[in-house]
Order: C-alpha cells, then sequence, then structure tokens
C-alpha cells in the first residue's frame, strides 16, 4: 500500500526531446521555417508576438536574427529587425537612449518628440514639426506653406514686407521683431537750455532715429542741438540747426549717422529760444543685443584707438534705420566742440599693424561744432580703428556703431 502511495505522489515525468541542428538545416527545422517568438513571461515560443512580448526571432529570407520588445499594451518600444532592403534596420522606442555616459542624450519627451543633450544641456530639440536650438526661443517651424523663423516665414512664398522687416530688424545679426520696443518722446514749450528728453532705462539700449523740431516762437528763429548726457557730462552731438514758426527742422547727431546710447545715458537737446517742440522716435533693445554704438568721450593728443573687433567676430554695419539696408560697412563719426579747429586724423588698421602710411583714411581740420564720418568696411578680429587729434582738448568724442557676428 505504502509502495502505491508513492508512486502516485510522483510528478509527471516529461521527457526533453534534444534536436540537432546542423548549420544546413538550422532554418528549417524549426516551426514554420524560422525560430518562433519567444515570449519570455509565459517561458513559451508562440507563432507571433502576444500583447505583452519580448521575442527573439529569425527570418530565414532575410538571414537576420531579430529581437523585438513592447509594453503591456503592445506598444512597440525597440525592434533591432530588417524589414527589407529599403525597411528600417534599427527601431527604437525606448524614453531615453544615452551614449558616452551622460555625454550625449536622447530623450523623447512627448508625441513626436526628440531632445537632444550634450552633458546635460539642451542642444536641439525636435517637438511637432519645429526644431529649437539650445532650448532657446530660436525655433525653426514649418508652417505647411513656408519654412518659419520664430514664426516669420524665411523661405516659400515670402513676401516684400517679410523680406524688408527682416533686413529693418537685423534678424541674421540674432535680435529681430520680438525683442524691439518702439519708442517715442513728444516734448513740447521747451525752455532755453539742456533739455533732457529720454533717459534711456536699465538693462535697455536705445536706437535713436530722428529728432523733429518744430517751434512756437512767432517771434525769432530758435537755434537748437543735441546733446548726449552721460556721467554728469553733456557731449554735444552736431552743429546748431535753425527751427522757424510753422515748419519742422531735422535734428540728429553726428549728421544722421546710426547711434545707440546705452542704459543711463541721456538725449538731450539745447534750445536757444522758448517754444520748441521735439518729436523723437527710435527703438529700445534689451542691452544683450549684438550691435552697439561703443563711445570715447575723451580724447588724448595723438593715437587714440577707438573700437576693436573682438577675437572670433566680424564687425558689420547692423542693417537698421538709417543705414541702407544690407550694408556691411562699418562707419564712425568724430565731434569736434573744443572750441578751435582741429587736425584729425583717421586709420583703420588691419590685425597686427600700426597707424602709418599704408591704412590712413584721411587728415582733415575739422572746425569747431563740426563732425567728420569715416568708413571701416568690414573689420576682423583683431583690426582696429585709431583717431588721432592734435590735442587732448575736451568735448572732443567719437562713436563707431557695429553689429558684431561670428567669424567665418
Amino acid at each position: 500500500m505504502l509502495a502505491l502511495l508513492a508512486l502516485n505522489c510522483r510528478a509527471a515525468i516529461v521527457p526533453i526531446q534534444e534536436t540537432v541542428f546542423t548549420t544546413n538545416t538550422f532554418d528549417t527545422d524549426i516551426v514554420g521555417g524560422a525560430i518562433p517568438y519567444f515570449d519570455f513571461p509565459s517561458g513559451k515560443f508562440v507563432a507571433s508576438p502576444t500583447a505583452y512580448s519580448n521575442a527573439l526571432f529569425y527570418d530565414p529570407a532575410l538571414g537576420f536574427l531579430s529581437i523585438v520588445h513592447t509594453n503591456n499594451t503592445g506598444d512597440l518600444l525597440l525592434n533591432l529587425a530588417v524589414a527589407g532592403a529599403a525597411g528600417q534596420s534599427i527601431q527604437a522606442y525606448a524614453d531615453k537612449f544615452v551614449v558616452a555616459n551622460t555625454n550625449l542624450t536622447f530623450d523623447a519627451v512627448g508625441p513626436y518628440s526628440i531632445r537632444l543633450r550634450i552633458n546635460g544641456s539642451n542642444v536641439l530639440e525636435a517637438v511637432a514639426g519645429s526644431i529649437s536650438l539650445s532650448g532657446q526661443t530660436n525655433r525653426v517651424a514649418d508652417s505647411g506653406s513656408a519654412l518659419t523663423f520664430n514664426g516669420v516665414a524665411i523661405g516659400g512664398a515670402v513676401t516684400n514686407s517679410a523680406i524688408l522687416q527682416t533686413l529693418y530688424y537685423g534678424g541674421q545679426y540674432g535680435f529681430s521683431a520680438s525683442s524691439i520696443t518702439p519708442t517715442n518722446i513728444h516734448a513740447s514749450n521747451l525752455g532755453v537750455g539742456t533739455n533732457d528728453l529720454f533717459t534711456v532705462p536699465t538693462g535697455k539700449r536705445f536706437l535713436l532715429d530722428l529728432i523733429i523740431a518744430s517751434t512756437t516762437n512767432t517771434v525769432s528763429t530758435t537755434n537748437a542741438h543735441t546733446l548726449l548726457g552721460t556721467n554728469g557730462i553733456y557731449y554735444r552731438g552736431s552743429a546748431s540747426a535753425t527751427i522757424t514758426t510753422n515748419n519742422n527742422t531735422s535734428l540728429s547727431f553726428f549728421s544722421g549717422e546710426l547711434l545707440f546710447l546705452e542704459a543711463g545715458e541721456i538725449l538731450a537737446a539745447n534750445i536757444s529760444k522758448q517754444g520748441a517742440n521735439l518729436l523723437v522716435s527710435g527703438l529700445l533693445f534689451p542691452n544683450t543685443i549684438s550691435a552697439y554704438s561703443a563711445k570715447v568721450l575723451s580724447l588724448n593728443s595723438g593715437d587714440n584707438t577707438v573700437y576693436t573687433c573682438p577675437a572670433g567676430k566680424a564687425a558689420v554695419s547692423p542693417t537698421l534705420p538709417t543705414q541702407v539696408p544690407g550694408s556691411p560697412c562699418v562707419t564712425g563719426s568724430y565731434m569736434n566742440s573744443s572750441g578751435s579747429t582741429r587736425v584729425v586724423k583717421c586709420y583703420v588698421v588691419p590685425s597686427g599693424g600700426s597707424p602709418d602710411s599704408t591704412n590712413i583714411q584721411f587728415i582733415k581740420s575739422i572746425s569747431n561744432l563740426q563732425t567728420a564720418s569715416f568708413q571701416a568696411s568690414v573689420m576682423f578680429p583683431g583690426d582696429y580703428i585709431v583717431i588721432n587729434t592734435d590735442s587732448n582738448a575736451a568735448t572732443q568724442w567719437v562713436k563707431v556703431t557695429v553689429a558684431e557676428i561670428p567669424f567665418p
């Protein structure tokens, strides 16, 4: 009786069938002429992927061993396979792919979205048909009819106005209409003497476009000129202009050349008779843009370096108001309000050179309250501008307006 009970309690013994494959018959001796899917959760070979599959299979027609992994809802996460001569070879759908430790990372951040990061910093993000570079608002997208940059068409059916706007706002130099605040200043019935018109706010840079002057003084004409105020000192910006009743006159700095004022600097005007009305137009930028006016407000007798193009940059003219759109030529100006005529020389010196007869631009006698303009063309790293004056008399000053872009 005990022997019978012991026999009945034994587990069923399933014989193991051993199959030996030769090299030539490996792919034909398995079910259907291929290794079937092996489902690890169930531990069974199956004829096709199940809802949750970690599978290894061999396709004799392609001669390729493939691996498939899906999640518990059947979504394909990893497919290392050959789908045919023109098909995919490797498809990786995991939510993160890391190469070389943390140096290069691909993240799936949403439907149809991928982010490339190097050393933890976002370098490129592609989201729903657009690309963002360096995690900034530099977004390239397809509107369906044209390629766009930050929403502005840059390809396809681009209108003339869009082209002009890109030139006008200097989009190719790293700033666009979205970073600009159009600004106007109305100053009415100004009194005699120096009148502050506008102080540039903190964190901003102001591009002066135009000053229009008129007067309500019906007794006599009014004389006026512009000034730049900084650190409690006012520097004259132009010769005197005559304003007559019921007529407008343009005031400017340096004969209307491009001028940026920095945060805290003051735009001012000097009026000879009561009653002047001034209308100022300009653009406020963040002070981080790549365009600005380099100023030297105190000149020594002899050579004065007023601007040097920095390493890794090329200096060009911003394509902004008062300049020829698209012109790359750097321009600058010298103002003489020293009280006497000054002899002034201008040099545009190649990197490593010295001011001499091979790079001189001009020698001029500049009368009191007059300006002299110069052109420096496109400047490369290390190129610099020198102004030589025959006196260190105060209130001579120079400005050079540039946009600094990456050197090719």
